[in-house]
Parts: structure tokens; sequence; C-alpha cells
């Protein structure tokens, strides 16, 4: 009796086993980019958002690790993006970035940790040569080597300011009509979403469950 409980179990396990999903887009890839922006007050929002202008191109840049992103020989296309204090005001942006036969949908951008001066989403850190900006970005992307699948980004997007204080900064970019014109450097890492069960898979865990549920019960009634 004994033999056919192990028996049932050993089944049981081999069905749940067979059931485990493969994540799709498994691997984390990285991409580099470097280019600029104009950043100001929205026009109509009375100095309450601030409007990042990227203009394009934008280019890949050397280190790059995105599947069929060739170093150097890659621009593609960034779309704005406008903040508040508590972050992207027209999210979702899509696409927010083309680059390579990659699309990349902006979904957030995260409020800045404590610390700095900040706006929302915004930091400004004081650096020995003076102001370093940063703004995190989530998001999905698609294409390339992902194909149909979707896939998880994080950026961070970095300029810097030479011989002014992140209060100079702000007050530059924070008076009314202030526009600043900025390069920035930005470093997206992407990663694999978690793998939701089909029906089909779902139904083949409850299989191999109930075997050996019924495996147990059997040998209760013969105990």
């Amino acid at each position: 009796m004994k033999t056919k409980f192990w028996r049932g179990v050993a089944v049981a396990a081999s069905l749940i086993a067979s059931a485990t999903v493969a994540p799709t887009a498994s691997a984390q890839f990285r991409l580099n980019l470097v280019g600029s922006a104009n950043v100001g007050n929205q026009p109509g929002s009375g100095g309450a958002n601030l409007l990042i202008d990227f203009l394009n191109p934008v280019l890949a840049v050397p280190s790059t690790t995105l599947p069929g992103v060739t170093e150097f020989a890659t621009t593609g296309t960034i779309n704005d993006v406008v903040v508040s204090s508590t972050g992207c005001v027209n999210c979702p942006v899509v696409p927010f970035i083309q680059i390579g036969g990659y699309t990349f949908s902006l979904t957030s951008t995260p409020a800045a940790p404590a610390g700095g001066v900040t706006f929302g989403p915004i930091q400004l850190v004081e650096t020995a040569t003076g102001t370093s900006a940063t703004l995190t970005a989530r998001g999905t992307v698609t294409g390339g080597a992902f194909g149909a699948t979707t896939a998880n980004f994080s950026g961070l997007f970095t300029a810097q300011f030479s011989g002014e204080t992140p209060a100079e900064v702000f007050s530059s970019i924070n008076d009314a009509g202030g526009t600043r014109f900025i390069g920035f450097s930005a470093e997206l890492t992407t990663s694999p979403q978690a793998t939701v069960p089909e029906p089909a898979t779902v139904a083949l865990m409850a299989t191999g469950l109930l075997a050996l549920a019924g495996v147990t019960r059997a040998r209760r009634s013969q105990a």
C-alpha cells in the first residue's frame, strides 16, 4: 500500500512540475542613452508643472547591452514628459522612447528620495562641481528581442549643472517663463514581468493536486 501511495505522490508531483511556465524575456538588459532637453514651466499650469521637452534624436552609447541596439549606430525618438509635485502628469506616455526596434512606454515617475532639493520626481543634489539632477522613470518595453512579450524597465535620467547650487538651478527653472537647455544621460534596465499561468496550466496543476488528494484518501480508507 505504501508503494501505491508514493507512486501516486510521484505522479501528482510530475503533473505539477510539468505545469511550470518558463518566464519570457527572462534576461536583464541595459540601454544607455544621451540626449538633450529644454526644461521649464508648462504653459497654462501657472508654474505648477514642469515640461521636459526632450529633443530628438536620442543616441545609444557604449555599454549598451540591449540586443540589436548597435553602439553609436542607433538613434531613436523620445517624447515629452510633464511632471508635477506628485509625479508624471501625462502618464502613461506611449510610446516614450523608440530605438533599435524597441518601444518603451512610461507609466510613472516615482517621487524623489528624501535629501537635496526636490520637486516631485526630480531631485537636485550638490556635487563637487555643481549640481546633479535626477529623474527616475518606470514602465514597460516591447519589441526587439522581446517581440510581443512585455518586460518592465526602470530608468534614471541625469543632468549636470556646473558651477550652480541646487537652489540656483531650482530657481532658474521654477521662475515664471524660465527654461533651461540641458544635456542628459540615461540608463534603462529591463527585467522580466512575473509570469501568470495560463488557464490550461492552472487546470493541469489542479489535476495534479486532485490526484494527490485521491491517493491520500485511498490510503486512509484502507488504513
